[in-house]
């Protein structure tokens, strides 16, 4: 369970010039049965769906967008961003927090076609 009450703190504080807010959440263990013993399985949604959420307080507020999936592995770019830190090589998409960043999954399931936006 999340505890918001830091929120407000963070929002108002004056002290640092770059505030920001990530969370991501872990897979979970499977249970039930969706079972496979087979670690996070590609054949439900608990095994390739996690929520995230950020917030910045130099990005405007877009809302929430439940439609267009992400590449976890792109959040360290993200977060280093937030932080104006660069990479030596950047990476040759665009950024997360990009209007124009599109993830193509390497796997052609039928579920990524159900969650990906047209």
């Amino acid at each position: 369970m999340v505890d918001w009450s830091f929120l407000p703190d963070l929002t108002k504080n004056d002290h640092a010039q770059r505030r920001s807010f990530v969370f991501v959440s872990d897979h979970g263990n499977e249970v039930g049965h969706e079972i496979d013993f087979a670690g996070h399985s590609p054949n439900t949604q608990a095994g390739y769906q996690v929520p995230l959420v950020v917030w910045h307080n130099g990005i405007k507020d877009t809302g929430v967008n439940l439609n267009s999936p992400i590449n976890t592995a792109d959040v360290d770019q993200m977060m280093m961003e937030l932080m104006g830190l660069h990479e030596r090589n950047p990476h040759t998409h665009d950024s997360l927090l990009s209007h124009n960043y599109l993830f193509h999954p390497s796997s052609n399931w039928p579920y990524w076609k159900a969650t990906a936006s047209s």
